[in-house]
């Protein structure tokens, strides 16, 4: 035999056994995966989500250890777990524990654990009793990760509200459509899990509000029919604004254990005979700001969990509106309401 194939052999040799010497003895060090995957149905939904999208909050990808689909930890997990030949650098039989939490904002709805545990020594059970050991829980994970990933059923209130004081252009009417769509309250509707509610106003008549409708989510005609409706507002030469949002704010904190969320469209300026911004601009200083809460006093209503986005109008008084919108802000705010001002 070839002297240096007989050295090389018997080096290697002698490097395996120090490893697993080394790895036998006390310096061996237990070693775990603590991974945790978050979601939060307020961005998906409530819908189902693919599972190979998964990230870790700690930046592990779910299909670097199990891969769902196939329902099978990878080849890298089989080796790191401690079911396939050990490397120095994978030397192998690691814990592994993962944490599934599902939340709704600052709600906890479920938080479920698996976990695989690791040796306490090198190669503490052999390698076919550690594969037989993993492929053995591969259905529990898989379980745990369908059930994860899969629908939640949740309950959302959305409100879209349309100042038609100055009627509705076609730019106006296509954004309030895309608002509409974009709360995904007809796709989660479908659901009958869930408990979806969705609300469209005018901000209209002189004084109060100009109607509402609540179309049934399942009836696809019924939606484009209140959506019609909702943006083929007449313009009104008198209106008000806070006497309009008054009751609409009222009708969307009946729903406030489903997170509403509201959306209006306005430029926030009155025209009432005893309160015109228009004839009487300095009104919407923030020293004259008391005179307008005695139309309305928003800021007295109790608003809290309630989201609120502020749509501008494409008018011809923007500098106007923006006093307009700054004070139903604060006093949307004030109520205990989140606001956010959109760009149109």
């Amino acid at each position: 035999m070839n002297k240096k194939l007989v050295l090389s052999s018997v080096a290697i040799l002698a490097a395996a056994i120090g490893l697993t010497m080394f790895l036998w003895g006390e310096k061996y060090t237990p070693k775990e995966d603590f991974l945790v995957f978050e979601r939060e149905v307020e961005a998906d939904g409530g819908l189902a989500i693919d599972a190979s999208t998964l990230v870790s909050t700690e930046g592990v990808r779910l299909t670097d250890i199990f891969l769902q689909e196939s329902k099978k930890f990878s080849a890298k997990s089989l080796k790191r777990y401690g079911a396939e030949r050990p490397t120095p650098e994978e030397p192998g039989g690691y814990g592994l524990k993962l944490t599934f939490v599902t939340k709704d904002g600052d709600k906890i709805l479920s938080s479920n654990i698996f976990q695989l545990k690791g040796w306490l020594k090198f190669e503490q059970t052999t390698r076919p009793n550690r594969r037989k050991e993993l492929t053995g829980s591969q259905p529990e994970l898989a379980k745990a990760i369908e059930a994860f990933t899969g629908p939640v059923a949740i309950k959302r209130a959305f409100g879209v509200a349309l100042d038609t004081t100055e009627g509705v252009s076609d730019d106006l009417a296509k954004r309030v459509r895309q608002i509409v769509d974009e709360t995904r309250a007809v796709q989660l509707g479908a659901d009958g899990k869930n408990k979806i509610a969705l609300n469209l106003y005018h901000i209209s008549e002189d004084p109060y509000q100009g109607g509402r409708q609540r179309p049934n989510l399942g009836m696809e005609a019924e939606v484009k029919a209140s959506t019609d409706w909702l943006v083929e507002g007449k313009a009104k030469p008198k209106s008000s604004v806070l006497r309009g949002l008054m009751p609409i704010l009222k009708e969307m904190m009946e729903n406030k254990d489903s997170r509403p969320k509201l959306h209006i469209f306005t430029d926030g300026l009155e025209n009432l005979p005893e309160a015109s911004v228009y004839k009487n601009p300095e009104l919407l200083e923030e020293a004259n700001w008391s005179k307008l809460d005695q139309i309305a006093d928003i800021g007295a209503l109790n608003l809290k969990g309630l989201t609120v986005h502020l749509h501008p109008l494409p008018v011809s008084r923007p500098a106007l509106m923006e006093k307009g919108l700054k004070y139903l802000e604060n006093r949307l705010k004030k109520a205990g309401a989140q606001v956010k001002i959109e760009a149109f």
